[in-house]
C-alpha cells in the first residue's frame, strides 16, 4: 500500500452539484461491493485487502475535497487564498503580497487562472513553506463578522469552542462567520452548559481600553444613536436597535469590564 504520487493539482472544471451526488453514490457503492469481496472471496492477500482500503479511503477523500470546493465556490468569480497548511497562528496563516503570511483580513485574492503555475507559490514551496490555495467561501467574507461561540466546549474541547454549519464544534479558523442578519434570529446549537452565544469577532479581537473607547464611537455613529456609555444605551427603553446591536452592546460590557478591571 504505497502512495506512487503525492503531487496535487489545482483543477479549474464546471460542475453542478448533481454530478458530485452521483459520483459520491458511486464511490459509495464501490466500496460497499469491493469490502463484499474482501469478505466473501479468499483469494485476496493481505497486501491487495490493504491496497484496496487505501484507494477506498482516497476515493472518499477526493469525493469530499470535491464537496468542500463546490462548498466554497459556487461562483466562478469566489476569490482564493494562499494558507500555511501547518501555520501555528491564524495572524501568520495567509499570504499577503504586500505584508507576507498575515491574517485572513489582509490576504491576497486570487482568480482560479492566476493559481496556474503560481510563481508565489512554488517560491514558498521550494522555501519550506507548505501551502496552498483555498477557496474564501462567502461567509469568510469580511463583512461577515459573527460567529457563535461556547466557552465551555472551548476548555473542554482544546479550543473547539466555535461553532461551524457542518462540522459541529470547531476552532476559530474553521467558525462559520454570519452576516448581521443571522444574529439573534437564527437558532442556536446545543453546547455544555448551554452556553452557546453569539460573539462579534473584530469586537472580540480588541485588548485595550482605547480601542474600546473608538469602537464604540463608531458603533454610536453607524448606528445613529446617541454618543452614551453601552450601559445608558442598552437600558434605554425608546431606541429601537437590532437585536444583534444589543448583543454587541453586551459583549462590550463584559469586554470592559475585563479590560478595566
Amino acid at each position: 500500500m504505497t502512495d506512487t504520487n503525492n503531487t496535487t493539482a489545482n483543477l479549474l472544471i464546471r460542475l453542478r452539484p448533481d454530478h458530485v451526488e452521483a459520483l459520491a453514490a458511486l464511490v459509495e457503492l464501490g466500496k460497499d461491493e469491493r469490502l463484499e469481496r474482501f469478505s466473501a472471496e479468499s483469494d485476496y492477500s493481505n497486501e491487495d485487502i490493504a491496497q484496496g482500503h487505501y484507494e477506498i479511503e482516497c476515493a472518499e477523500e477526493a469525493v469530499e475535497a470535491i464537496r468542500d470546493a463546490m462548498n466554497g465556490t459556487q461562483d466562478n468569480n469566489a476569490p482564493l487564498v494562499l494558507k500555511r497548511e501547518r501555520s501555528t497562528s491564524e495572524d501568520k496563516a495567509y499570504w499577503s503580497d504586500d505584508h507576507g503570511w498575515t491574517g485572513l483580513d489582509n490576504a491576497s485574492h486570487f482568480t482560479p487562472l492566476e493559481t496556474v503555475n503560481n510563481v508565489r507559490h512554488s517560491l514558498l514551496l521550494s522555501l519550506g513553506d507548505e501551502c496552498d490555495f483555498v477557496a474564501l467561501a462567502p461567509n469568510q467574507a469580511t463583512t461577515n463578522t459573527w460567529a457563535i461561540f461556547s466557552a465551555s466546549e472551548a476548555r473542554t474541547e482544546n479550543g473547539r469552542g466555535y461553532w461551524n454549519d457542518r462540522k459541529g464544534w470547531v476552532t476559530k479558523d474553521e467558525a462559520t462567520r454570519y452576516p448581521i442578519d443571522y444574529v439573534g434570529l437564527y437558532g442556536l446549537p446545543q453546547s455544555l452548559n448551554q452556553d452557546r452565544r453569539w460573539l462579534n469577532l473584530n469586537l472580540a479581537a480588541i485588548t485595550t481600553e482605547a480601542g474600546l473607547i473608538d469602537a464604540l464611537r463608531a458603533f454610536c455613529q453607524a448606528a445613529n444613536l446617541p454618543h452614551m456609555s453601552a450601559d445608558e444605551l442598552l437600558h434605554t427603553d425608546n431606541l429601537n436597535i437590532h437585536p444583534a446591536r444589543l448583543i454587541w452592546l453586551e459583549q462590550f460590557i463584559e469586554q470592559w469590564d475585563k479590560v478595566t478591571g
